[in-house]
């Protein structure tokens, strides 16, 4: 598939608009990129096999860090060495930190193929094309990876789970006109790539017979947001979907809400808890967009994540990018005891026949089929919509739908 050049623009945006809390932890890493921090409560028994090597690739202590990253990735080979690992192996999680550097990344690449890793899970990002290309020779996958790169949207490495900016986006804006919005802007960073997010966010509208009316560019840092919340206003506005990073995102709704009480708002941002935090009585109402279920729910799949982050320490914080990189190892897990073989190369033919994979966590998984928003190698078009409410997001409706056309996926079962 022939990828658009402007589709392509959109991954330096990824990274800055995420749209998964993203709450500061200890990393765990030590020099050697093993994962040592983690404190295990729970007993694991002693296993003698050959290791199953996975590795996490992400930016730690530096660029846009998410140090939580690994501990997802722990406690799931935590959880499954205390069932006995693989044929009587541990899994081994070895943390590669980029430090937002791409020379560092392409170590990480180097280290990957080095140690006999089957699979790099959890991976986050703006520096895969340079460890990629080496993940490509030696068939590595990169299961659960969160696109931030041009390679991690078009590699046949590439296996997110999620559908990332593109699905959010659709089903942000998709919200409000669910929920009565006819005249919807976008109020989004100012880079050329994010110029895309209005192209995602017309075809969640399509079915409503609708378009963005202002797509607004917001400098970052910009020190008066008024004059682009007038912008994003012009016109009858009655939704805006927010896309912004940080502090930019908070000033802009609380000019919005200043301005027009009643406005109906969505948004994505990278740290959307701390955002709910500080905005306090002003983000009720606000609508956001999940991948997985929420770390709240009431399932045998949350409730053993629970469990299993609390095994090994990580028990008081289950938010950002934790479940996402737990899921991964899960996976990779499910499909190596399924073949037999803690192979790269067997386990890369397997991801690619792997059509309703059920985790529990979300939507059964596929890698059959891409395409999703118009990408290759993005394959899951589903999330849950959550409004703000008494300070928490909640689910609007429980399931998990379609951004782009709303019709409801197959939910997750346990």
């Amino acid at each position: 598939m022939k990828v658009r050049r402007s589709t392509l623009r959109l991954v330096a945006a990824l990274v800055a608009l995420s749209s998964v809390a993203s709450a500061c932890s200890d990393d765990g890493g030590d020099d050697d990129g093993e994962d040592e921090g983690a404190t295990t409560t729970a007993s694991v028994p002693e296993l003698t096999g050959d290791p199953v090597k996975l590795m996490v690739i992400a930016e730690i202590e530096a660029g846009v860090a998410n140090p939580e990253i690994p501990e997802g990735a722990e406690a799931a080979a935590q959880a499954l060495n205390r069932d006995g690992g693989f044929n009587g192996g541990p899994y081994e999680i070895i943390v590669c930190d980029t430090q937002n550097d791409p020379n560092t990344a392409a170590e990480c690449g180097r280290q990957a193929v080095e140690e006999g890793v089957v699979a790099v899970v959890g991976a986050l990002t703006p520096h895969a094309g340079e460890y990629m290309p080496l993940l490509e020779e030696n068939s590595i996958p990169a299961v659960g990876l969160v696109p931030a790169s041009a390679a991690d949207f078009t590699s046949p490495m590439a296996f997110p789970i999620s559908g990332g900016l593109p699905t959010a986006s659709a089903g942000l804006a998709a919200s409000l006109a669910e929920n009565g919005s006819e005249t919807i802007s976008l109020a989004r960073i100012d880079l050329l790539a994010a110029a895309a997010i209005a192209g995602f966010a017309d075809m969640g509208l399509e079915r409503y017979d609708q378009t963005v009316a202002n797509d607004v560019a917001i400098p970052e840092g910009a020190p008066d947001m008024s004059t682009y919340v007038a912008a994003a206003e012009e016109g009858g506005t009655d939704g805006i979907l927010v896309g912004l990073s940080g502090q930019d995102a908070t000033n802009f709704v609380i000019a919005a809400r200043q301005s027009s009480p009643d406005m109906a708002i969505s948004m994505t941002t990278t740290d959307i808890g701390g955002a709910i935090e500080a905005l306090g009585d002003t983000a009720e109402g606000i609508i956001t967009n999940n991948t997985y279920l929420p770390p709240t729910s009431d399932t045998a799949a949350i409730e053993k994540y629970r469990e299993d982050m609390d095994a090994v320490g990580y028990g008081d914080d289950l938010t950002g990018f934790r479940l996402n990189s737990y899921v991964s190892v899960m996976v990779v897990a499910d499909l190596i005891t399924k073949i037999n073989a803690a192979d790269p190369v067997e386990l890369v033919a397997e991801l690619n026949a792997t059509d309703g994979l059920e985790t529990g966590y979300l939507p059964p998984i596929q890698f059959v089929e891409g395409g999703v928003g118009g990408i290759p190698r993005v394959f899951n078009p589903c999330g849950m919509s959550m409004e703000v409410k008494d300070g928490s997001p909640t689910p609007i409706t429980g399931k998990f739908i379609n951004a782009f056309t709303g019709d409801e996926c197959e939910q997750p079962t346990d």
